[in-house]
Parts: C-alpha cells; sequence; structure tokens
C-alpha cells in the first residue's frame, strides 16, 4: 500500500490551456487576451459540476505570472508556476465563497488588494461558489469589483449564476463552460489508461463517459473506483457492477416481454434487478434512457453511432420490422410520467410494477414474437417464482370473487324479504282501512234507525253527501287556488321579500314592475322604462322567480316579463313607493298623500 496515492483527478488535472477538454471557446479567448495584453480586470466562469472552471482559473493565475510563458500557457517550470502549483504563492489567493461568505471577510479582502504583489506581476483572487456570498457581501465587493488596482485581477466561479446579483454579473467578462460531450471524456479516459497501463474496452469506458452526466471530475472519479474493482482488466460487466448499472442486456429482455405482454417473466425481471441492491429509481432511469437509446436507434441510419453491445444491437435488430416506433415514444413517454409520480409514492414497488403491466397492455401485436429462444439464444426460460405469485394473485383474485357471488345472494335474499315484510305491512293497512269504513256505515245505519221521521233520514242522507262531496272536492279546491291580479297585488311584498331572502340581486330588479295580466297561469309583468339588460337578468333567474310566486299563490305560476314605456314614470327613491301596488291601495282607502 502506498501513502502518497493520489487520485485520478487530481493526478490528470489539466496544467495547462491545451490540456483542458472541451472548453475551446474559453481557452482559446484567454489564451488571446494575454497575448493582446487585453485582460480584464473581473472574470465569471459558469457552469456544472466538474467542468474545468477552477482549473482554468488557475491555469491563468500561473499564465499571467509566468516569467518564461510561451503561446500564452504557463510553463509550470519557473519558481512562480511551481509555488502557484503548490500554493505557496502569497499572490494567488482561492476563497470558498461557501465558508467566508460575510462581510466581515470581504472587508478583509478589500484591505489586502491594497497592497502590491510580492513577487509577479498580478495579484488574483478566485472565489468559487461566489453565488453563497451574502447580500451585504456582495455590496462591499461592488466597488473594488469595479475598479480594482491594476495589479489585480478576480476570478469568480459558481455553479447557479442565477443567485448572482445583476450589479455582480455586468462588472465582469462571463465564460460559460459547456458539459462536456461522451466521445471527449471517452477519449480522456482512453488516454489515461494507456499511461497507467490498464486493459479496457471501447464499451465499458463509454458507459462510464455516460454515468458521468458531462462531468470529467465524476468521470475520473468513478474510473478510480472502477479500476479498484478490476484491477488490470475492465470489462463492460465489471464496470457495470462497480458503479452499480443495469446490463443492457436486462433491458432488452424487459422489453421483449412487454411486446409479448408476458407478465411472469416481466416481473421475474424487475424483481431480480432490485434483488441485488438496484434501487427502484436506478432502475426507472435505466430503463428510460435505454428506450431513448433505442429509438436513436431505430431513427439513424448509422446505427453503429448509437452506444449498444452486440448482443443489444442484435436484438435490436431482428425485432426491428416487427417493432413500431411509435409503440417506444409510447412507453417512454410513459416512463417519464412515472419517473415524475415516483418521488411522492408511499409504495414504489407495487408502483413499478403495476407501470410495467401497464405497459404489457400497450402493444396490440404481442402474438408477432412467438419464441424468445430465437431472439435470445443463451436465455432460458425461468418463470418459477412469477407464476406462483401470479398463480397466489388469480387464486386471490376468485376467493374475492366467490365472496362478493356470495355476498349479492345475501343481499338479494335479504332484499326479497323485505319487500315480502312490506307487502304484509300494506296488506294490513288496507285491512285496518276497510274495517274503519266499516265501522263508519254501522254508525250511520244506527243513525238512521235512530231518525224520529222519513225526513230526518233523508236529512241526514243529503248531510252525508254533501260532506262526501266536499271531501272529495277539497284536494282539487286547494290546488287550484283562485288567483286574481288583485291577489297577486296583495301578496306582491311577500313574494319580493321571498325572492330577496333566496336572491337579494334578482329582487333589485323587480322594484320597477308592474303586474300586467294573468291568464292560463300565465302572469306577464311590465318593466316600466325598463331595457332588454333587465329581460335578460330576470330570466337568468326565472326559476327562483316562478317558484317564488307559485309558492306565495298556492298554484303554477309562470312569469314572462315585457317592457312598457311610462312618460310619468320616475325613477328614484321618492316614487318608488308610488309604484307598489299596496302604497297605492293604502292611498286610495285613507285619502292621503306621499310627504316629500
Amino acid at each position: 500500500m502506498t501513502d502518497n496515492y493520489i487520485v485520478l483527478s487530481r493526478k490528470w488535472r489539466p496544467q495547462s490551456f491545451n490540456d483542458v477538454v472541451g472548453q475551446l471557446h474559453v481557452t482559446q479567448t484567454l489564451q488571446n487576451a494575454l497575448k493582446q495584453n487585453r485582460l480584464g480586470h473581473g472574470y465569471l466562469f459558469t457552469g456544472s459540476r466538474g467542468v474545468g472552471k477552477t482549473s482554468v482559473a488557475r491555469i491563468l493565475s500561473r499564465a499571467i505570472n509566468c516569467t518564461e510563458s510561451t503561446d500564452a500557457n504557463p510553463c509550470n517550470k519557473c519558481s512562480l508556476c511551481i509555488d502557484i502549483l503548490n500554493g505557496n504563492n502569497f499572490d494567488v489567493v482561492e476563497l470558498d465563497g461557501a465558508s467566508n461568505r460575510g462581510i466581515d471577510e470581504i472587508r478583509d479582502l478589500r484591505e489586502s488588494v491594497k497592497y502590491a504583489p510580492s513577487s509577479g506581476k498580478y495579484k488574483i483572487y478566485i472565489i468559487d461558489e461566489v453565488h453563497m456570498l451574502t447580500k451585504e457581501a456582495f455590496n462591499a465587493l461592488l466597488k473594488t469589483l469595479e475598479e480594482p488596482p491594476s495589479h489585480v485581477l478576480f476570478v469568480l466561479a459558481t455553479t447557479d449564476p442565477h443567485k448572482i446579483p445583476q450589479t455582480i454579473l455586468s462588472r465582469t467578462q462571463r465564460f460559460n463552460f459547456k458539459r462536456i460531450s461522451i466521445d471527449n471524456i471517452n477519449n480522456y479516459l482512453s488516454k489515461i489508461l494507456n499511461k497507467e497501463g490498464k486493459v479496457f474496452d471501447d464499451a465499458s469506458l463509454r458507459l462510464i463517459s455516460k454515468k458521468a452526466d458531462g462531468s470529467m471530475r465524476d468521470a475520473l472519479s468513478l474510473l478510480d473506483q472502477v479500476i479498484a474493482y478490476c484491477d488490470d482488466e475492465i470489462s463492460v460487466e465489471t464496470v457495470s457492477e462497480a458503479i452499480g448499472l443495469i446490463d443492457s442486456i436486462v433491458y432488452s429482455k424487459l422489453l421483449f416481454f412487454i411486446l409479448k405482454s408476458d407478465l411472469s417473466e416481466i416481473l421475474n425481471i424487475i424483481n431480480n434487478s432490485l434483488s441485488v441492491g438496484h434501487s427502484i429509481n436506478d432502475f426507472t432511469n435505466g430503463f428510460i434512457d435505454f428506450l431513448n437509446r433505442c429509438m436513436h436507434f431505430y431513427l439513424k441510419d448509422d446505427k453503429d453511432e448509437i452506444f449498444f453491445d452486440k448482443q443489444v444491437k442484435s436484438f435490436l435488430k431482428k425485432i426491428e420490422n416487427s417493432l413500431d416506433i411509435e409503440f417506444i415514444i409510447q412507453v417512454l413517454d410513459s416512463m417519464l410520467q412515472f419517473q415524475n409520480k415516483l418521488k411522492f409514492l408511499n409504495q414504489p414497488m407495487i408502483a413499478l410494477e403495476a407501470q410495467f403491466i401497464k405497459l404489457a397492455y400497450l402493444n396490440k401485436q404481442s402474438n408477432a414474437f412467438s419464441n424468445e429462444n430465437e431472439i435470445f439464444p443463451e436465455f432460458k426460460k425461468n418463470d418459477d417464482q412469477a407464476s406462483q405469485s401470479v398463480k397466489k394473485v388469480e387464486k386471490q383474485v376468485s376467493n374475492d370473487q366467490l365472496y362478493v357471488r356470495e355476498k349479492e345472494n345475501d343481499d338479494q335474499t335479504s332484499q326479497s324479504v323485505e319487500k315480502v315484510e312490506e307487502q304484509v305491512s300494506n296488506e294490513e293497512t288496507s285491512v285496518s282501512e276497510k274495517e274503519n269504513n266499516d265501522q263508519a256505515n254501522q254508525k250511520k245505519d244506527i243513525v238512521k234507525l235512530q231518525a224520529d221521521n222519513k225526513e230526518e233520514s233523508d236529512k241526514l242522507n243529503m248531510e252525508d253527501k254533501s260532506n262526501s262531496d266536499t271531501q272529495n272536492n277539497s284536494a282539487e279546491n286547494k290546488s287550484v287556488a283562485l288567483i286574481t291580479l288583485d291577489s297577486i297585488n296583495e301578496k306582491w311584498a311577500a313574494i319580493i321579500s321571498l325572492i330577496q331572502d333566496k336572491n337579494p340581486k334578482t329582487s333589485s330588479f323587480l322594484n320597477n314592475v308592474v303586474v300586467e295580466s294573468f291568464e292560463n297561469k300565465k302572469l306577464t309583468l311590465s318593466i316600466l322604462n325598463g331595457s332588454q339588460f333587465h329581460i335578460n337578468s330576470l330570466e337568468n333567474d326565472i326559476n327562483i322567480i316562478n317558484d317564488s310566486f307559485s309558492e306565495c299563490l298556492g298554484d303554477v305560476v309562470n312569469v314572462h316579463f315585457q317592457i312598457k314605456s311610462d312618460d310619468n314614470f320616475v325613477s328614484d327613491k321618492e316614487s318608488k313607493p308610488k309604484q307598489h301596488p299596496l302604497i297605492d291601495k293604502a292611498i286610495d282607502l285613507l285619502d292621503g298623500e306621499i310627504i316629500k
């Protein structure tokens, strides 16, 4: 075991502008600025993690002060370059914005910029994660950043430029560092492994490059982990095991059984993948990435550009004629929606199984794939565990159905008993009513026998007939109430009050309304000097108006409105009492007048 081992991300950190990978637009601009002596006083480097922001800032600090610089690159051999590389030069100050974020630290910085550099030409202040500074610290830095001494240069680095005040952004030159492409990462890793003397294949490096997600530092950290696991030989299998990736052949088989609508094998693959330690989130993300590559595989003419191992490419080519690209897009869209919901689920495992079963039912041509051994010659079906789980589910469903049937039979029996009880109750009621009628008839007979003469008996008969006629017609007389214009005017206040309780806005529109006519249950009301707006507003609530009139008048009333012009009509609060029929009637009876 060596005590002085240096991790690859530090050992292979770029030492010159030419070593920086994937950021030519930044390095070339800075080199030209050095050659033309057009350096700015403040630079802002933005970009995601591990893309070279701090590395370029350090290279720039050496290139500015290097005494033997060639082609605007530091020599890394002179005393100044060596001191800066070792962190022993006081003219290059690196600050962490997360731990030096207060106004006191910025005040100390403002005091130190006044002093000239001790050895080189410039004093360089590199503030990493500058977006972590407080608002007060930014304000304190403004004046110094805008007009620093001629020997001072600021380099600010951040992964989140949106949190930096606009006043800071306007005082610096901004360089956006791009995420490094898979090809660039792959080539750089290949170069390192060749120098390290390791055996590898291109497919394994592409797995690491893709996992790094555009970050060279992440790629080198993963490579360190893989070398420690694989020792001297690096392969796709060992890379997948070392960094926790699911092999593409697993997703190929999963897609195949989705196309076949084989639920047993789908559940089996999911359970096997998760049982070895893969998380549901990683499994879902891996399948989404696999579907995305499948989509590009079928869309591009040069299929060698798409990263797949030979076995997966063979699988995709075999099913190419039977698989519709629209189906892949359908599945991909469904998986993306499921991914958004995944973090909010309490039982993600159940949701994952349900999601893939739903995908299996999306395919309408599952019969086109009959023999999986032709697609995967080395693949043998192993559905014992999945089939047992499916059988358990089917048995449970069968028991549930039996229970439901028994419950339905019990419900039907109870309903029939209730019907019989209801029928018996009705019969008892009819019998009791018949007995009451018989008793009443007997009483009438007794009264007739006790009558002194025939006239009294006839008189009693006439009274009974009159009473029965009155009882028979009472319901009709009650339902068909006599409605006249006078009765409407008498009950007008009660009607308006009832409408106001239901909808005050509607009652306000009835202030300037008079009763015009009533015929065949049609009540016509005239709106004095009104407009179509009043009619439309009242007709919107016509159900409330009809119900209120019918309730107060004792019969069904259908209200209709019309506009009536009245030259003598004055629409103000003083004239409103005269418009009400009850007020007019009171004035006529009392021979009075309204005092204004």
